[in-house]
């Protein structure tokens, strides 16, 4: 998320805003920060103090969700933008004086999507791998970068669960990829069809 917002600074006005880890805040700078010991769900908090900006999570999520949040609340980047074809806002100078967002944590616990009938998306990119699957138009694993993509388009949406797929089995490289592609965006990730049996099977195999 750190990553996504020097990203669209940067897009949006060429300058580059340097990820440091540690150290002491200064004016002009932005403050990233989880509470460990604030016990909300997905809570967080951004605001200007002493020309610091704030960006303060009850959890890693909260984090994640502050930033985004400023992004499209204070810098105007669309979180769909990727998929609507429209272009950040261009602007020469950046500042944020009289920002306050607070957010309580969500009024439902997850929020997310299941996408069905991944093949559609197969023959956008070149598949990224084959499924062992008895049905023909499901052979292809979709392009690691569309996964990518929507992954982050549904952590921008302040989502935080995806069924990647109508059919998952985490045992073929290719498609265990794609879990760990939202797994790394902080998202929640279950699966649409399987067997209690053939579940288990996984279970131990990873344990």
């Amino acid at each position: 998320a750190a990553g996504d917002l020097a990203a669209d600074i940067r897009a949006i006005s060429g300058m580059e805003l340097k990820i440091v880890n540690g150290g002491k805040a200064r004016k002009g700078d932005v403050l990233i920060r989880t509470n460990t010991d604030d016990n909300r769900w997905e809570a967080y908090d951004v605001e200007v103090s002493e020309g610091v900006l704030k960006i303060s999570g009850s959890d890693a999520r909260g984090t994640m969700f502050g930033i985004y949040d400023f992004i499209e609340t204070c810098l105007g980047v669309d979180p769909l933008s990727f998929w609507n074809d429209t272009p950040v806002p261009a602007r020469q100078y950046l500042s944020w004086e009289d920002v306050a967002i607070h957010k309580d944590g969500p009024d439902v616990k997850f929020r997310g999507l299941s996408i069905d009938d991944e093949d559609l998306l197969s023959e956008w990119k070149e598949p990224s791998g084959k499924r062992k699957l008895i049905y023909p138009y499901y052979y292809p694993v979709i392009n690691r970068s569309v996964m990518e993509k929507i992954a982050e388009t549904l952590v921008r949406c302040r989502f935080n669960f995806i069924i990647p797929a109508d059919l998952l089995d985490v045992s073929n490289p290719s498609e265990a990829a794609l879990v760990d592609i939202c797994a790394r965006r902080g998202l929640f990730v279950s699966i649409h069809t399987t067997k209690f049996s053939e579940m288990e099977e996984a279970w131990r195999k990873t344990a």
